[in-house]
């Protein structure tokens, strides 16, 4: 299974880290690996013994449930907030979807995949909002107001997993 797992990894070195879930996809599609909870439990041990071993580098291998909540940061004085601000105004620049008749937004149900998605979308300056699997109350309230702020239409391709269907939805 690890040396699988290796293929998998090279095969989206691009795309590095991945989640043991896009890893567990991957096997399911290419290797006929099972595709139930045991199975994703079974992956999940192996890929950590793995990591601890060496065999699988760790930072291969991302995961997106480890949180930070109450950092609170500062400056070592003012010399250090100044360069930050300086470093700042140096990636200053205007909203890409601004003057535009209409904005998109793309909606991805597996977090996971949002840097691989974000990595195509940046450059024309549209945002990737992840739901983790299943669209909170709270997520889609906050899509809503922040739609219903706007004045122009907004377009949202939403990226639902497994098979990568997709539907674009469009308000007015």
């Amino acid at each position: 299974m690890i040396e699988q797992v290796q293929v998998v990894l090279a095969e989206y070195r691009e795309h590095l880290p991945m989640t043991a879930r896009q890893v567990f996809y991957r096997l399911v599609g290419r290797y006929g690996f099972p595709k139930d909870e045991r199975a994703y439990d079974r992956l999940q041990e192996y890929l950590n013994r793995a990591r601890r071993t060496g065999r699988i580098p760790k930072e291969a291998i991302r995961d997106d449930r480890a949180l930070t909540m109450g950092d609170v940061g500062g400056y070592a004085g003012p010399a250090a907030f100044w360069a930050e601000v300086k470093a700042g105004a140096g990636t200053y620049h205007r909203p890409l979807d601004e003057g535009q008749p209409r904005v998109a937004e793309v909606w991805i149900e597996a977090t996971g995949m949002m840097p691989m998605v974000a990595a195509v979308t940046r450059e024309y300056g549209v945002p990737v909002y992840g739901s983790g699997g299943f669209e909170s109350v709270a997520a889609k309230h906050d899509a809503a107001q922040r739609i219903a702020r706007r004045q122009v239409p907004t377009t949202v391709l939403s990226v639902v997993l497994p098979g990568f269907s997709a539907c674009g939805v469009t308000s007015q």
